[in-house]
């Protein structure tokens, strides 16, 4: 699997466990794992050399780290038993569905630059 396909995965993949969170009350993640934008290899490659040096790094980052945020907010909602607040945070049309979406078709952009 290409860097980029698994980027895509892991980051669709929030939405997953967001969504089981809000269920159960539970997760595997912390907040502030949700929330650290360097935990995972995306965020450690735009931390990198090549990462710094992208013409958009300051945007991807941004959208990267907001990401994160956004995520780590629905969390807290979901593990403290707050469904009603948590649910409709991502829901489509959501700020968490427009910026996952944004993300994602930044990470399909990179698909050349990024080599690790």
């Amino acid at each position: 699997m290409k860097p980029t396909d698994e980027a895509i995965l892991a980051h669709s993949n929030w939405k997953k466990h967001l969504d089981a969170a809000i269920k159960t009350g539970e997760s595997e993640f912390t907040v502030d794992v949700a929330g650290d934008c360097q935990h995972c290899k995306l965020g450690k490659w735009l931390e990198s050399p090549q990462g710094q040096n992208l013409p958009n790094y300051d945007d991807l980052h941004s959208l990267h780290q907001n990401f994160h945020q956004e995520a780590s907010h629905i969390l807290k909602f979901a593990l403290e038993g707050n469904q009603s607040v948590a649910s409709p945070m991502i829901a489509s049309g959501s700020e968490f569905s427009l910026l996952s979406s944004k993300l994602i078709t930044e990470i399909v952009r990179l698909e050349k630059l990024w080599t690790i």
